[in-house]
């Protein structure tokens, strides 16, 4: 069935391309290459992720072809203020992209590479701007419209992702957890990030449930609610487990809501496998961490690179520069959402080099004789064989940038259609250009405010730690906003290059740590433990060293001996958090 799905996924991006070319072929459209390359650009892993993305793809597209008409008939004729309005455009799009919630950050994913298809070639033939941008804004919107019709053909099959077993084994990592806690034994902190895998695997997976598997938008609600309590579950499951830890009792409050939330989420579980979850109330859905620092840098980043880009054409008259300007900033936009942009860029070379040779082989095998190109079925039948191997790595979470080099080279490189007079100076021309603004890119992400994955986590620990300390401080905790802020600050951290287990710890343990303050503020709102990890907050957050002093350490072991009852159970329990912290950044 795995594979079945795959061929499916595959056969549906085939069959939108073969439209697209027969389209073309049959009414003469140039922009035909175009149209197929957009499809291949804003391909999606999952079928269901193309459905929920339709809207914002057609948005996106538009929007990008208004604004290219728009800086045609402001700056047409005055290269360097077309240039400055590009870099400023494509800056902007790099910004929204780094603030919007995901599901809507495709708006402006391709609002940028429209303009990069459209727009950004125009610098070298002012004299046709309105019939290249007409030839070039049909070639994208036809190509668009076409993979979303047929995303949507083809959804009648689902994705492998299989809901129930994903949730009986959210529940059975939790029961395992909470048995072991009862029998006094350890708990690796492996069995809590597994346990937040599954969770994250559920998120991840939520829009294509709604959508692939038939269950319909009632759907939606009961696995938000499911989610969240989950969440809970997580943290709940850390926290009991640092009590464990301590060689303390646990809080009978904290021990209480935990039972109560796994109630709750096996009523939902039932809801919704009975398809019905009219008792479960709404809750809102997990807030994406967004940083307008970061966002600021890429919006530079992306005004640089997209400014050398232009500015090594214009003072060139590089034949192949629309290539290297259009794909530069396509490939700019790809390495800047990809979790881990080093491998990535790895990817899109290794993409680049393969889409070379396998388009040098077809001109001199295939594409010598122009016969080919002036017959549909032939040319269709001899390029599937490409469309079949660039499909597979396209499908593949980890080598889809792989998958979009190697087609957009191979078809940029041979811009094929009823009209094409294909050589082998074209194509090195185009491939080359290809290269080269995959080049320039690639440093520009590298060298222009890197992504770097310590950067990245030491950031989200930092803005935790700061409105912990807010909290702390006012000696008032929201839960809800605590609890929203939480997943994605983990998925962030558990998907970076390189990423440690250390970083994920700490963001469980500090948000563990709200739980616990929330019960001593509802208990003893002058206790004066709080004070002294305040102090020591301000003190991270001042010096970014995420050390505890040893002399806090000894008051608030004082402290603990001096307390009683309730209080001491979480006091000890927040203070064995705060030993794995200190335990973690020591070594």
């Amino acid at each position: 069935m795995k594979n079945f799905d795959s061929e499916i996924r595959i056969f549906s991006l085939i069959t939108a391309i073969f439209i697209i070319e027969l389209v073309s072929f049959y009414f003469n459209i140039s922009g035909g290459p175009t149209a197929v390359m957009s499809a291949i650009v804003v391909s999606q892993s999952f079928i269901g992720a193309q459905y929920l993305k339709a809207r914002n793809r057609i948005i996106g597209t538009v929007l990008g072809i208004v604004i290219s008409f728009l800086s045609s008939y402001l700056y047409a004729g005055n290269e360097l203020y077309f240039i400055l309005f590009s870099m400023l455009w494509i800056s902007f799009m790099s910004v929204m992209i780094s603030l919007v919630p995901t599901d809507n950050s495709h708006l402006f994913q391709l609002g940028a590479n429209t303009y990069a298809f459209v727009a950004l070639p125009l610098i070298s033939n002012p004299e046709e701007t309105y019939l290249n941008l007409i030839n070039r804004s049909t070639g994208v919107f036809m190509g668009v419209v076409i993979l979303v019709i047929t995303s949507v053909l083809f959804l009648l099959k689902k994705s492998k992702y299989d809901l129930k077993v994903n949730m009986q084994s959210i529940f059975t990592k939790t029961f395992r957890i909470n048995k072991k806690i009862k029998k006094n034994n350890g708990i690796e902190i492996n069995e809590i990030k597994n346990l937040y895998i599954e969770i994250s695997d559920l998120v991840s997976n939520k829009r294509n449930i709604v959508y692939e598997h038939g269950y319909g938008l009632k759907w939606k609600g009961a696995l938000k609610n499911f989610s969240i309590l989950s969440m809970m579950l997580f943290l709940y499951s850390n926290t009991l487990r640092h009590f464990k830890k301590s060689n303390g009792e646990k809080s009978i409050h904290i021990r209480d809501d935990f039972f109560n939330i796994l109630k709750k989420a096996l009523m939902c579980k039932g809801d919704i496998n009975k398809f019905c979850h009219e008792r479960i109330q709404r809750t809102d859905i997990f807030l994406e961490h967004k940083s307008l620092y970061q966002a600021a840098r890429r919006g530079i980043r992306a005004f640089l690179i997209t400014g050398i880009l232009m500015y090594t054409w214009y003072i060139t008259g590089w034949s192949a520069g629309h290539v290297m300007v259009s794909l530069g900033v396509v490939y700019m936009i790809l390495l800047t959402t990809y979790p881990a942009p080093v491998s990535g860029g790895k990817h899109m070379v290794y993409g680049t080099v393969l889409g070379m040779l396998v388009g040098w082989v077809y001109i001199q095998v295939i594409y010598s004789s122009q016969y080919t190109f002036n017959s549909p079925s032939l040319f269709f039948i001899a390029q599937l064989p490409v469309l079949i191997i660039g499909s597979r790595y396209l499908f593949v979470g980890k080598t889809f940038l792989l998958g979009v080099t190697f087609l957009t080279t191979f078809y940029f490189g041979l811009q094929p259609s009823n009209t094409s007079i294909v050589s082998y100076e074209t194509f090195m021309d185009n491939s080359l250009g290809a290269t080269v603004g995959l080049m320039i890119s690639g440093l520009g992400i590298s060298i222009i405010f890197p992504e770097g994955k310590r950067i990245k986590n030491q950031s989200l620990i930092k803005t935790t730690i700061k409105e912990l300390a807010i909290n702390l401080d006012s000696k008032n905790i929201n839960m809800s906003s605590v609890l929203r802020h939480t997943y994605d600050r983990l998925r962030l951290s558990n998907s970076q290059e390189k990423c440690t287990t250390d970083d994920f710890i700490v963001l469980t343990n500090l948000s563990s740590l709200f739980i616990l303050f929330h019960y001593i503020f509802e208990h003893n709102k002058d206790i004066e433990f709080t004070d002294i990890v305040l102090k020591q907050l301000y003190k991270w957050l001042e010096t970014d060293v995420y050390v505890m002093d040893n002399e806090k350490i000894n008051d608030i072991k004082e402290l603990i001996n001096a307390e009683t009852g309730e209080v001491h159970k979480l006091t000890m329990c927040a203070f064995s958090i705060l030993l794995e912290l200190k335990d973690i950044y020591e070594n």
